[in-house]
C-alpha cells in the first residue's frame, strides 16, 4: 500500500523520497503510524506533537542540549562535554528571542497517558533586515551569531529576507513535524515578500539533502548558508517511483 494511503501528512511521504528509506525502515513506519489527534500534528508513534515558543532560559538551555545530543557542535553550539549549558551558551539565542519572540519555536512531544512533555525538536527562523540580508547574500555572514543587534526585523516593513537557522528533530517523527511547520512558515512569509530571498543554515548531511530538495543553493560554502528565491514554488514533483519501489 502506498505510504500516502497511511498518512495525511505529505511531509512523511517526502521523507521516504528525500532519505531513500528502504523496506525495513518503511515497515517500521507502518507499524509505528497512528492517526493524529484533534490537537496534534500528523506523525508517527503513540504520542502527539504540540508547539510553543521559547519563553524562558530553561527553554533555550533545552534547545542547546538537544542540539548537542543530536548533531554535536555543528549547530554552532559548543560540543557537549557533559556540562549543562551556561549563560554564555544561550546568550546568542536569548538576544534573538528578545528581538523576535517567535524566533525559536519548540516541538514538544506529549506522551499519551503519561502526562510528560519532552522537547524533541525545534525551529529557529525569523525575518531579517536589509543589512543582514546583504551579509548573508555575500557570504560575509555564516550564522545568526554574525547578525548586528538590530539585524532581526521587528516590523514587516523592515523584513528583507527570511533566515532559517535550524530545523531539528531528534527522530523521524519530530523531523517531519518540524519540517512541515517550517514549510508553512516560509510559504506564509513568501506570499508577503515574493521578491525577497530565503536563507538557511546547513548543519548536517540530511539538512543538505533537504535544502537541495526544496530549491536552495549554497551561497559559497556548502557547509554554511544556502539561499532560494521566495517566489520559487515549494511543491516539488513527487518521486512516486521511489515510493512505489520501497513499498
Amino acid at each position: 500500500m502506498p505510504l500516502s494511503r497511511l498518512t495525511r501528512s505529505r511531509i512523511l511521504s517526502d521523507l521516504v523520497a528525500a532519505f531513500d528509506i528502504g523496506g525495513q525502515e518503511l515497515d517500521e513506519l507502518r507499524s509505528a503510524f497512528r492517526s493524529p489527534t484533534a490537537t496534534g500534528t500528523a506523525h508517527l508513534g503513540p504520542s502527539f506533537h504540540t508547539w510553543d515558543v521559547a519563553q524562558t532560559d530553561d527553554d533555550l538551555r533545552a534547545v542547546v542540549q538537544l542540539s548537542r545530543r543530536v548533531i554535536g557542535g555543528h549547530a554552532g553550539f559548543k560540543t557537549d562535554n557533559g556540562e549543562a549549558p551556561t549563560a554564555s551558551d544561550i546568550a546568542p539565542l536569548r538576544e534573538q528571542v528578545n528581538r523576535r519572540p517567535d524566533a525559536v519555536e519548540l516541538c514538544i512531544r506529549n506522551e499519551i497517558g503519561s502526562g510528560s512533555d519532552t522537547l524533541v525538536g525545534y525551529m529557529l527562523a525569523y525575518p531579517v533586515d536589509a543589512e543582514a540580508a546583504a551579509g548573508l547574500r555575500s557570504g560575509a555572514m555564516t550564522s545568526a551569531v554574525d547578525f548586528m543587534p538590530n539585524g532581526i526585523a521587528q516590523r514587516v516593513v523592515d523584513e528583507a529576507a527570511l533566515y532559517i537557522g535550524m530545523v531539528l528533530g531528534c527522530d523521524l517523527s519530530a523531523r517531519a513535524s518540524v519540517m512541515d511547520r517550517c514549510i508553512t512558515r516560509w510559504t506564509t512569509w513568501a506570499s508577503m515578500h515574493p521578491e525577497s530571498q530565503i536563507f538557511a543554515k546547513r548543519s548536517t548531511a540530511d539538512g543538505e539533502r533537504w535544502l537541495e530538495k526544496y530549491g536552495f543553493l549554497p551561497v559559497a560554502d556548502r557547509d554554511a548558508i544556502w539561499v532560494r528565491s521566495a517566489s520559487t514554488p515549494v511543491a516539488q514533483p513527487r518521486r512516486r517511483r521511489l515510493v512505489a519501489a520501497t513499498v
